[in-house]
């Protein structure tokens, strides 16, 4: 990395060469390195979670996105426009938009089949299952990139005619360099048709197949060549073939950092150690990149997100920074001329919490959720704030515990210092680690560790600039070993239950997601609903009509104790339907939900999806009273006013009198006072003796046992 650093400031000061008098001149564009995720970003990644890129994927087009299929994953297939012809349907499915290797294994409407014969065999009958209801009722080729034309059997059976048969076939439909499964499917028997086709046309899934790219650190591989590369999960190397083959912009290899990029394959192909004994590669790429439209940049966050990587650019040149710590090479111990040094954030705009969503291997490659993390270094008191994670590449929930510990405490790293670094600091690069030791009186609130965000190289070439002729403009950002410190004891048990898939004539609808809260809650004038707000995955299947649902409480409830039903087109801004629900404030309950189609024009129902435990949760902040001057209108005898704020949420009014201004050593006065917004409240007391010294106290009741915060009045003395 040093020496990649000096030649692209020397090349860039060969360039400028003949302008180097009297003049300061920047060195190319500099050292610029770019955080692929900023550290509070949240749910505005533009990343697509499994579940949607499968529904996406799976809709039947005749203009395919491209997409290109990387590690362990199950891409799904995506139908493109064929012949049906009595009851056999000719049907053909993108898969990757490159040549793929591996052993695929086919998965339909979330079966996997088991297949026997020979899919790669395109002047055969193919491959068909090996058993169950689909035998007699399936064949299977496979291309791989490397077919040269559809199977025999669709070229013969439903050959193209441009007026009787546009949709059909001619030998020389090769799909060339794509990965395209054809199934020749049967309807069959019609009375178990619905159990057999879940989805028709079907929703192919294949599992096993990934793009081959090039490894910079394998000799035998040619750059040019994609003959020579191989499939892999390793995160850079996929990271790499992104920049490479995009089909939008792709990267020459001279404006790629290859040696950069190979030493952080070597970093993402570290094993960590499991708390089950194994262990696994530190980082991997595993999933479907889709290039849909969107900016590179928005495509490469997620992707970046899966590696705990970052993007550096030195000279017009593109690197990864990989996901460790960066050992200290370079110590600050002054700066020249002047330094900014920042907090960037205020401490209530940081998150509190963080929760990560990735992809389960173990559940179908279908959505996961690990446990709410609260994120180390929090200040009591702080509010809770949630920091989404989405991890659509990750498909190991113990990758993504690390991945979510680093960006949980990366987005706690607020610190930036920026300045002008002496000559001596040339050899760093974006990503180095550095120590700020700067002594007195920046020890306490500045010094530490940091890592290189930015550097921007100009030469002075007659040391007009205070003397000093290289000079060395940084942003530095706070960091800490402690980001990426991981032991077994880290590990937390995961929830991931066995995905199981219904062969009825409906497929379930998706996991069941809740929020609870003010944010869901309904206001009607001064009156709080508690409510919660489920979402979930509309149901694969075709036909479907509407949704059912049914609640209860969680304790001693019964099903149907409050039910209803929900449309299809009730989907919110990611395409899942939503339902809110009226509950009782911190009282559990279950929600449960099932899928209704019409098929062959009989309503079907699925089986029931369910969550429980969901509390709606009401939070209130009262505004405060004002306790008049109390005053003794005769002896032993003390009169107040408590005057209500116009807090519309407020219900009544508590009040306690003590000796001195501590609410602690004071007593209830009295019970709580109804009272309202806006009100005025007369208290009086007597019989008290000479020489007394009394304090009041009151505070705000509001709805759901919510109170407002203590106020005192001034004293008062009995004479």
């Amino acid at each position: 990395m040093t020496g990649l650093a000096v030649a692209a400031i020397a090349g860039a000061v060969g360039a400028q060469a003949g302008t180097l008098a009297f003049a300061l001149i920047e060195i190319g564009v500099g050292l610029a390195f770019s955080y692929a995720l900023q550290a509070v970003m949240g749910d505005d990644q533009g990343e697509v979670q499994s579940r949607e890129q499968e529904r996406d994927l799976s809709f039947p087009t005749d203009l395919p996105v491209y997409r290109f299929v990387y590690g362990e994953t199950r891409a799904t297939g995506t139908i493109l426009p064929h012949p049906v012809i009595g009851e056999y349907g000719f049907g053909v499915y993108l898969v990757n938009s490159r040549p793929s290797d591996g052993t695929p294994v086919i998965h339909l409407d979330g079966r996997e089949i088991p297949l026997t014969g020979d899919p790669y065999d395109f002047t055969g009958n193919g491959a068909v299952p090996a058993s169950g209801d689909l035998v007699d009722h399936l064949q299977v080729w496979i291309g791989l990139g490397d077919q040269s034309g559809p199977p025999d059997t669709y070229v013969n059976e439903c050959p193209y005619d441009p007026a009787t048969q546009p949709l059909g076939f001619r030998s020389t439909d090769a799909g060339a360099g794509l990965t395209v499964v054809y199934l020749l499917y049967r309807g069959g028997d019609p009375g178990t048709i619905s159990q057999r086709w879940p989805s028709v046309p079907p929703r192919l899934q294949v599992e096993g197949l990934r793009t081959p790219v090039y490894d910079p650190r394998d000799s035998g591989q040619d750059p040019d060549d994609p003959d020579t590369w191989a499939g892999t999960s390793t995160f850079s190397l996929n990271a790499l073939d992104v920049l490479r083959m995009n089909p939008f912009r792709p990267y020459a290899d001279k404006y790629l950092m290859m040696d950069m990029i190979a030493a952080a394959a070597d970093v993402d192909e570290e094993t960590v150690a499991l708390a089950s004994g194994g262990s696994e590669a530190r980082y991997t790429l595993d999933g479907t990149v889709v290039f849909d439209g969107a900016e590179l940049e928005q495509i490469m966050a997620p992707i970046m997100e899966a590696g705990a990587a970052q993007i550096a650019r030195i000279g017009g040149r593109i690197g990864f920074v990989p996901g460790e710590a960066s050992a200290p090479v370079y110590t600050v111990t002054d700066l020249l001329g002047a330094m900014t040094f920042t907090n960037m954030a205020k401490a209530r705009d940081l998150p509190t919490q963080i929760k990560t969503v990735y992809t389960s291997a173990g559940r179908g490659f279908a959505d996961a959720e690990l446990a709410l993390w609260d994120i180390p270094g929090v200040a009591d008191g702080e509010e809770p704030r949630v920091l989404t994670q989405r991890l659509p590449f990750t498909t190991s929930a113990t990758r993504a515990m690390r991945l979510r510990q680093i960006r949980g405490l990366r987005s706690r790293q607020q610190k930036e210092l920026g300045g002008v670094l002496p000559p001596e600091a040339l050899d760093l690069v974006p990503g180095a680690g550095v120590t700020v030791a700067l002594g007195a009186p920046f020890d306490t609130r500045i010094d530490g560790a940091y890592e290189v965000e930015e550097m921007n190289p100009f030469v002075s070439p007659l040391g007009d600039d205070e003397g000093v002729a290289l000079r060395i403009p940084v942003t530095l950002r706070g960091t800490s070993a402690a980001v990426f410190a991981w032991s077994t004891d880290d590990e937390e048990p995961v929830f991931d239950p066995p995905y199981e898939v219904a062969i009825n004539g409906v497929q379930v609808p998706g996991a069941i997601s809740a929020e609870t809260g003010n944010s869901v809650n309904r206001t009607t004038g001064d009156q709080i609903i508690p409510r919660a707000l489920f979402t979930f995955a509309p149901s694969p299947s075709a036909g479907v009509v509407r949704y059912e649902w049914q609640g209860r409480a969680t304790t001693g409830g019964t099903w149907g104790e409050i039910s209803g039903t929900i449309p299809t087109d009730a989907v919110d801004g990611d395409d899942d339907i939503f339902r809110y629900v009226e509950g009782e404030a911190d009282v559990p309950m279950d929600w449960r939900v099932l899928a209704v189609a019409m098929i062959d024009g009989v309503e079907q129902r699925s089986a029931w999806v369910t969550i429980t435990g969901v509390t709606p949760t009401v939070s209130l902040t009262l505004g405060n009273p004002v306790i008049t001057n109390p005053i003794e209108t005769s002896p032993g005898s003390v009169e107040f006013n408590v005057i209500m704020s116009n807090d519309g949420q407020t219900r009544g009014v508590e009040v306690r009198s003590g000796p001195d201004a501590d609410v602690a050593n004071a007593d209830p006065f009295g019970a709580p006072v109804s009272a309202w917004a806006n009100t005025t409240i007369g208290f009086a007391e007597g019989g008290l003796g000479s020489g007394v010294t009394i304090y009041y106290f009151a505070r705000t009741l509001g709805q759901f046992g919510s109170v407002g915060d203590w106020v005192t009045s001034a004293p008062v003395t009995t004479a």
